[in-house]
């Protein structure tokens, strides 16, 4: 007998509040329904819930009055209920991105705007915002306030890790667009990271790598105004952003640059390997600078030492762009890179004779003018 006790006396209570109920009708303004959450009568206070939830967005206003009421109870189910309505439609608008076959369309979703600028709008570009919504629902909401402490924390989780983990990277490369008190250490951070050929190739062998890759596009478009920088030239080569490290290169090789020798050795390779025809003036240009941008001590019985001139890597890059094998005027240390074309460390002399005697073979072969065949000003 004990066991049909509750559910007669939940029927009792709701035929005894029927003339209640019959008050409002589902037409009747929000702010009424909310004055129900407070009713003593649980079917009032279930009806009132119902109402709530069904009328939505349309709600949100009466239950924000509602979370400042007097009655404790109105105040504690507004506030619930307003988390149901938003996480309702939160995931129906995530549903919508998810199922969506055309670009354009508008989503009421937190951050979606300024991810759609970064990469574009098209199913991958969806597909990776959406898996980062999911991961990452409460940074993106606070996007419009501290940033700095959610890129912080992302620094700290993923960029040590093993491997990496594409949708949090996505988020990563999204805030390291903003500028502000902290936006030059995030980017230093990033671009650390991403020299690292470890997480670079984990995240381009991962299902997101393309528009990953747009978004390491646009940190290079970032790169503009900042002085030129060797690592994200590289950084460009590897993801292969084509346009961006031409752009990057270019700069770094203006004469009022004033790029390291380093940089403008990885500028030169980069501008030879993307864009030969830009390529020629900048190198030979390069040819007047004796100044030195790396030192390396060969590991053999020998142990020699190869210095490389900016001028070297200009000469190894000219004849490359002729069909020229280098080691045929001198390179005697040439190695083959996949970046790079050259590896760095071979593209050098172990003095300034070994250096004049290539210049002189490749003017002979046509490749470089007469006018360069002189002593590098190097000070050997």
């Amino acid at each position: 007998m004990t066991r049909f006790a509750a559910p007669l006396l939940l029927t009792t209570a709701a035929i005894a509040a029927g003339s209640s109920l019959a008050a409002l009708t589902s037409a009747a303004p929000p702010d009424d329904w909310v004055q129900q959450l407070g009713a003593e009568s649980y079917a009032q206070r279930l009806r009132a819930r119902h109402e709530l939830l069904a009328a939505g967005r349309d709600a949100r206003a009466a239950l924000q009055r509602g979370r400042d009421a007097a009655d404790l109870e109105i105040r504690k189910q507004s506030a619930a209920i307003l988390n149901q309505i938003h996480h309702s439609r939160f995931e129906t608008e995530l549903r919508r991105m998810q199922s969506a076959t055309e670009s354009g369309q508008e989503y009421q979703l937190p951050g979606w705007t300024e991810f759609r600028r970064l990469v574009g709008d098209d199913r991958q570009s969806r597909t990776l915002f959406v898996a980062m919504t999911r991961c990452f629902r409460q940074p993106l909401a606070q996007l419009a306030g501290d940033w700095q402490e959610q890129a912080s924390a992302l620094l700290q989780r993923h960029t040590e890790t093993s491997d990496p983990d594409p949708v949090a990277w996505a988020l990563l490369l999204m805030l390291n667009q903003r500028h502000g008190e902290g936006g030059c250490l995030l980017n230093h951070h990033v671009r650390e990271a991403l020299n690292r050929t470890r997480i670079s190739s984990a995240l381009q062998a991962s299902p997101h790598a393309d528009v990953l890759r747009r978004l390491v596009a646009a940190a290079l478009e970032r790169q503009a105004d900042r002085p030129a920088d060797r690592i994200w030239m590289r950084i460009a080569v590897q993801w292969n952003c084509r346009p961006q490290a031409v752009a990057l290169a270019e700069r770094a090789t203006m004469p009022d640059r004033g790029a390291s020798p380093a940089c403008t050795a990885t500028a030169l390779t980069i501008l030879a390997r993307f864009a030969p025809d830009e390529a020629r003036p900048a190198l030979l240009r390069a040819l007047d600078d004796g100044r030195t941008c790396q030192v390396w001590q060969i590991v053999a019985a020998s142990r020699r030492r190869l210095k490389t001139q900016v001028s070297d890597v200009a000469l190894a890059m000219l004849l490359y762009l002729d069909g020229v094998d280098p080691r045929s005027v001198g390179f005697a240390d040439l190695q083959a890179d996949p970046l790079t074309i050259y590896r760095e460390h071979s593209l050098g002399f172990e003095d300034d004779k070994q250096r004049q005697a290539a210049l002189e073979s490749a003017s002979r072969a046509g490749v470089i003018p007469l006018r360069f065949v002189h002593p590098s000003g190097s000070g050997e």
